[in-house]
């Protein structure tokens, strides 16, 4: 009976330090940490602009690749749209140079591309068909999504050395 008393005294004791001091626990805390936040140029950023002018192809046809985008992400980008304009005169753009269309001012066309990690999306550009005017500007969007990304790209502007 006395080994249980003193137990049973022992643990009185130890309760009533823990009630009497406290808990060591704390309710909030406070940290200064410093956020840095830096835009890439065109051409280091995860979609990039390489270049920003596209070379035009000959009148019979023979179209030049330019690269208009280039994946810099470490996974595939499953689709890639991407949307190219002219705001006045005309240009025959596609991604195959036996696929050009005519872009017309205000109606803007649109091709899709997978690229693979480094690869990149490419245009061909050529004059008008006829005796129309060639665009000075070709306007270029993209929309990019693989594994775990969704990237918008606002409009860049090309100069095309397609002029008249």
């Amino acid at each position: 009976m006395g080994r249980r008393r003193r137990i049973a005294l022992l643990g009185l004791v130890v309760a009533s330090l823990v009630l009497a001091g406290g808990s060591t626990a704390f309710s909030s805390t406070a940290a200064n940490r410093g956020v840095s936040v830096s835009v890439a140029s065109d051409e280091n950023a995860y979609l990039a602009f390489p270049d920003h002018e596209l070379q035009c192809g000959n009148p019979a046809g023979d179209s030049r690749s330019n690269t208009i985008l280039q994946n810099q992400f470490d996974t595939t980008l499953d689709s890639v749209v991407v949307t190219v304009s002219v705001s006045k005169g005309k240009l025959r753009v596609g991604k195959e140079p036996g696929e050009l269309v005519q872009l017309e001012p205000e109606e803007p066309e649109s091709f899709e591309y997978k690229l693979n990690p480094g690869a990149n999306a490419t245009v061909q550009v050529a004059p008008p068909n006829g005796s129309a005017t060639s665009a000075d500007t070709v306007h270029i969007e993209a929309e990019a999504t693989g594994d775990g990304i969704h990237a918008t790209l606002d409009e860049r502007n090309f100069n095309s050395t397609c002029g008249n």
